[in-house]
């Protein structure tokens, strides 16, 4: 998709936010960053047309994982679901 809309020169930017705090994050037990915060990032990327958003700390330690170890945060993952 991106790549068929870079032709008429729109931006496509993805959001790869860690728990925000919404009601769909209550009960986790994990730290959650305030809406507004997610919303800040996006559009400081869309000014400087930044294609990819990591816009807290946890999705950065994650997104820095998966760059340098990808099995570990897989595992770490995979040990998160459900039994």
């Amino acid at each position: 998709m991106r790549a068929q809309l870079a032709q008429q020169e729109t931006l496509v930017v993805s959001v790869f936010p860690g728990p925000v705090d919404t009601a769909m994050s209550e009960g986790l037990g994990l730290d959650t960053v305030p809406p507004i915060q997610i919303v800040s990032a996006v559009l400081e990327a869309v000014e400087q047309g930044i294609e990819d958003v990591y816009p807290d700390a946890l999705s950065q330690q994650v997104f820095a994982g998966i760059c340098q170890q990808p099995k570990a945060v897989e595992k770490q993952f995979a040990s998160m679901l459900p039994q």
